[in-house]
């Protein structure tokens, strides 16, 4: 009873101290455009508090002049962070007086600052307290969820309730204005139960659905909403397997759309649907070389599908003594000068990985900041299928109206993986193979993952990392 008591007067003590507006030593500008506030605090309890602030503290050190540190951090609320900020000075946080779209805003920033058991807490409450709602809003809390490593109690509970309740979730109201995004990512789910031609069904409705000027029925298109719709939905075709359909599926269902699918697949299904045994496979011809060197392996002959969904195997390559997400751990709760930075060269492994110089295409269409920030954040999310073979920090350099995109990937492997290379946004950007025995490679190698240093000659304004075991 008195070590409780103790430790309410301790967080009673330090909230005061967060109210104390004589003592503080730092201020956060919080929010963008008209909703900006600015916070004071103090740099000693925030790096050890949050891991992410310490790594931005790190590059805004105390100055001798009496100057205070100012720190932006524009993607954040004024009204979460107020939350936020009385979690990390009181350590406790009631959650009752809270709405649920609430809390889900803190435990996105929780994320952001690396607030590890917070997240934790916060996904135990609402799994707890309020399923009824995260079943309500599944889309939100899927796409939630699964932009972020750390949500693994939420992505548990989304992909029992895809396995359970997957035509609810295709049926919902809101199903239209969900991501293209999300919908791959729920089409490609292994939990997804539902029949291939319900699933191509509920894809043509929210295609359909993109494009308020297209009617349900295909007879009245002309040529250009058909190319309408073939471009809406180019990204998701792919992902489904037209060959699990009957004849009379593909005729009613696939047939009256065919102006959509590219012309490769469509002539498949046509072949596959007219002729049973049709196999796409046999007029791939194999190099004579290779048949003969299969044919001394015992190898079982996998049935042929026109479209499996895209599983990335990774047991083909040589096993390596790197582990990678071990490396993310020692990131985010290290200083990364010379700790982190220490333990990277001291495991690296350069026969599994590889270490790429990346830099934006297209800097001189950039504008604001925070756009650009968000320009990563947006790849980042796109990339969630890499987690296990990537880890990466790409930074803003420069300041409104004159910035760059550049940083480092670190790889599985000696070439980019698919789980990258796919992503839509990659074409943005070039990937350069870089010599890790080079000093120069080195030294700029650890300026961006420490987002100090020369940066080359510029000025570090805004960065994220990718593969972050709390981001």
């Amino acid at each position: 009873m008195t070590k409780n008591k103790f430790l309410t007067t301790l967080s009673q003590n330090l909230l005061e101290i967060l109210d104390d507006d004589e003592y503080y030593d730092i201020t956060i500008e919080v929010g963008k455009d008209s909703c900006v506030e600015i916070f004071h605090a103090h740099m000693v309890i925030l790096n050890y508090r949050s891991p992410y602030l310490r790594k931005i503290l790190s590059t805004n050190k105390k100055k001798n002049d009496g100057t205070l540190t100012h720190i932006r951090l524009t993607n954040i609320s004024p009204e979460v962070f107020k939350i936020i900020l009385k979690y990390i000075y009181g350590g406790n946080l009631s959650l009752e007086e809270y709405d649920t779209s609430v809390i889900i805003k803190i435990l996105v920033v929780a994320s952001e600052l690396s607030l590890e058991e917070l997240i934790t807490y916060l996904q135990s409450f609402l799994l707890k307290s309020k399923r009824k709602w995260l079943e309500q809003n599944f889309s939100l809390i899927y796409q939630t969820s699964f932009e972020n490593d750390s949500f693994l109690d939420l992505q548990n509970f989304c992909a029992n309730f895809i396995s359970q309740y997957s035509e609810k979730i295709f049926s919902s109201p809101d199903f239209t204005s969900i991501s293209e995004k999300i919908l791959i990512s729920l089409i490609q789910n292994d939990n997804l139960k539902m029949n291939e031609v319900t699933l191509w069904e509920h894809v043509l409705e929210w295609g359909i659905a993109q494009n308020p000027g297209l009617l349900s029925d295909p007879s009245s298109y002309s040529k250009d909403d058909f190319n309408t719709l073939k471009n809406t939905l180019q990204q998701c075709i792919p992902f489904i397997r037209f060959s699990n359909l009957t004849s009379r599926e593909f005729l009613n269902n696939v047939f009256p759309f065919r102006e959509i699918l590219p012309n490769e697949l469509y002539i498949d299904l046509l072949k596959l649907f007219l002729n049973s045994n049709y196999n796409p496979n046999d007029e791939k011809k194999e190099p004579k070389k290779e048949k003969e060197v299969k044919s001394k392996v015992d190898v079982k002959e996998e049935k042929p599908t026109l479209k499996s969904k895209n599983k990335i195997k990774r047991d083909l390559l040589f096993p390596s003594s790197f582990d990678l997400n071990q490396w993310k751990k020692v990131y985010c709760s290290n200083d990364t000068r010379p700790t982190a930075i220490n333990w990277f060269w001291e495991h690296f492994d350069p026969a599994g990985y590889s270490i790429w110089r990346v830099d934006y295409k297209y800097n001189n269409e950039l504008t604001r900041v925070f756009m650009s920030s968000n320009l990563i954040g947006g790849f980042f999310t796109r990339l969630q299928g890499a987690h296990k073979c990537a880890f990466a920090s790409l930074v803003v350099l420069g300041e409104d109206y004159a910035n760059s995109i550049a940083g480092y990937f670190v790889l599985r492997g000696q070439n980019v993986p698919k789980e990258v290379s796919r992503v839509a946004d990659f074409d943005s950007y070039t990937f350069r193979k870089v010599d890790h025995t080079d000093p120069s490679v080195r030294t700029s190698f650890e300026d961006y993952i420490a987002w100090d240093g020369h940066l080359d000659g510029k000025k570090f304004a805004a960065g994220k990392v990718f593969g972050s075991i709390f981001r």
